[in-house]
């Protein structure tokens, strides 16, 4: 069973990754041609803001977590 505390964990390491990623995006240029992850698609969508890409973030850290823990 998941408690606040399991969603704040998954919240904090979901914006940490996120903050890494667009800072490492800030500091080396892509090429078009190269292929791009599903977190720098996001990260370069005008459309979304920053809650929009962590709520991603969080969906899929947690629906890992449900489709490989044991009960």
């Amino acid at each position: 069973m998941w408690v606040a505390s399991d969603f704040a964990l998954s919240y904090r390491i979901a914006v940490d990754f996120i903050s890494k990623k667009k800072e490492s995006l800030t500091q080396s240029a892509s090429t078009e041609s190269e292929t791009k992850s599903l977190l720098e698609l996001y990260l370069s969508c005008e459309e979304l803001d920053i809650k929009d890409i962590t709520g991603m973030a969080v969906d899929m850290l947690l629906g890992g977590i449900d489709t490989v823990r044991s009960y």
